[in-house]
């Protein structure tokens, strides 16, 4: 019909993405049809396909069927390297969720649905581009979202912020667009990035920040690693600035455009994330109350100097990763060895989220503070489970009459979908009495994990091994510190 009325058109990509269904059966023949499937459309819209090749775009299915669809995203991701017009999105890397709102937990929610189709045209427009090469299209784990355009990797706020902002790029050039007209000349953006070659290098030592106010002040910032803060710098990074009103369709002033474009080799990739300066403070998750240092927000400003906030979602070590998120009210101002959380609820969690595998060993020495909630059977320990909240849980049973903790008993439970069940006595204290582990008395927990086997450790010392016990198989999990009405402190913790 198009060809009929005289337009003139191309059919340049084939966006698709299935499997689902193919997993849970456990489709041997997947690989053969999808290509069979790739080659017919190719052929079916060839006569229409622009000079250069049609693009054939497709995303990873969710890890809902374990082990199953690895085999599906692995043939998908061997179909898509076979030809340069080829694209694959990793699903599972990108983070696209499936469990906000959704009673279907095999396919994605309508946040994640949103995100994977922006990321189809991401990668279709990438593909445009004949000077990108596909292979900088890349993600930051820690981020809900990465956008590419011009090598830049861009870190985005995972729960907004409290002025209403955003960012768009030209020709390299960074474009933040402030949508309040009521700021003054203290108030402007606050960046915190790091430019490197290689993500291993994104470390504190290497981390920069800048502040840039409406009145052209720039301010200029390093991370100390000696003093666990940002400090003034007098080295400038290289980068040119400008700001600029903007307005509406009449004219009027509805905020500003501050743009700033870095120097940097084209080798190199930009991890960036961005606050709004208002009253010397960088917002970055809404709040309507102005709380500057709600739980899980990001950096903020204080006396000029910005600060990283006491209460970050991700630490150097502790923090919440894909589906697993950390519970409010944990202090990682100090995660390079100790953590705390002084209020909580029921249910307190957070997760070592560097790492997962299926040969490890996590262990941190634990300290109970008080009891929350009246609870009369609280417990407190370690977790490991996968991306689907099932592993097991093993605890200090440390009941006692809602306001003190009496037990001293070691047990472990299993957790399906991130219910807590089957609970287990190891008949083993942890010690002549609940003191040990209160007042400034720390023990040491520990799970030394080897596939199916799992060895629970007190002070380096074996108490149990388990195996055939959890619902992990030989999927990859996460290590965390779980608590039930307990508020603790954690300290010298490690992996090996």
């Amino acid at each position: 019909r198009l060809t009929n009325n005289g337009i003139n058109f191309d059919v340049s990509s084939f966006m698709f993405v299935q499997g689902e269904t193919d997993a849970k059966n456990a489709n041997s023949r997947y690989k053969d049809y999808l290509i069979d499937f790739v080659n017919d459309i190719k052929l079916r819209y060839k006569d229409f396909a622009p000079s250069n090749g049609m693009s054939f775009i497709d995303a990873g299915i969710s890890s809902y069927y374990h082990l199953t669809y690895q085999n599906i995203n692995n043939a998908k991701k061997e179909i898509m390297k076979s030809d340069k017009r080829h694209f694959y999105i990793d699903t599972i890397a990108g983070d696209i969720t499936r469990n906000q709102d959704n009673m279907d937990r095999i396919h994605y929610d309508a946040k994640g649905e949103i995100k994977l189709g922006n990321l189809f045209a991401k990668a279709y427009l990438s593909m445009q581009n004949s000077t990108i090469s596909k292979g900088d299209f890349a993600f930051n784990e820690k981020t809900n979202e990465s956008l590419f355009i011009d090598n830049y990797v861009v870190e985005t706020i995972r729960n907004g912020q409290y002025i209403k902002a955003n960012y768009n790029f030209d020709n390299g050039q960074i474009n933040v667009d402030v949508l309040d007209n009521n700021l003054s000349s203290t108030d402007g953006v606050s960046l915190k990035y790091c430019i490197s070659d290689d993500e291993t290098q994104l470390q504190p030592s290497n981390l920069r920040k800048v502040n840039f106010y409406l009145d052209n002040k720039i301010e200029f910032l390093k991370y100390s690693v000696d003093l666990n803060d940002f400090v003034s710098s007098s080295a400038e990074h290289g980068f040119t600035n400008s700001i600029k009103g903007l307005t509406n369709d009449k004219g009027e002033l509805i905020g500003y455009r501050m743009s700033i474009q870095f120097s940097k080799q084209d080798s190199e990739k930009m991890y960036l994330s961005y606050g709004v300066l208002k009253n010397n403070f960088a917002y970055y998750k809404h709040n309507e109350k102005l709380v500057h240092n709600e739980p899980d927000s990001y950096p903020y400003i204080e006396q000029n100097i910005l600060k990283d906030n006491k209460n970050v979602i991700n630490g150097e070590f502790f923090g919440s990763v894909s589906n697993l998120k950390a519970t409010k009210g944990w202090d990682l101002s100090n995660d390079i060895n100790r953590i705390s959380i002084l209020d909580g609820q029921a249910l307190n969690t957070i997760f070592a989220y560097q790492r997962n595998d299926i040969n490890m060993m996590f262990a941190t020495f634990l300290n109970a503070k008080r009891v929350i909630n009246f609870d009369l059977w609280p417990k407190f320990g370690i977790t490991i489970v996968d991306e689907e909240f099932n592993g097991i849980f093993y605890y200090v049973d440390a009941y006692g009459n809602g306001t003190t903790m009496e037990g001293t008993d070691l047990g472990y439970c299993k957790i399906s979908g991130g219910t807590f069940s089957n609970y287990v006595s190891l008949n083993y204290s942890v010690g002549i009495n609940s003191s040990v582990y209160q007042d400034n008395n720390y023990i040491s927990l520990g799970i030394d994990r080897r596939e199916d086997q799992y060895r629970f450790l007190l002070n380096g010392e074996v108490v149990k091994t388990i195996q055939n016990v959890t619902n992990l198989g030989l999927r990859k999990a996460y290590f965390g510190i779980n608590t039930f009405n307990v508020s603790v402190n954690a300290q010298n913790y490690f992996f090996s």
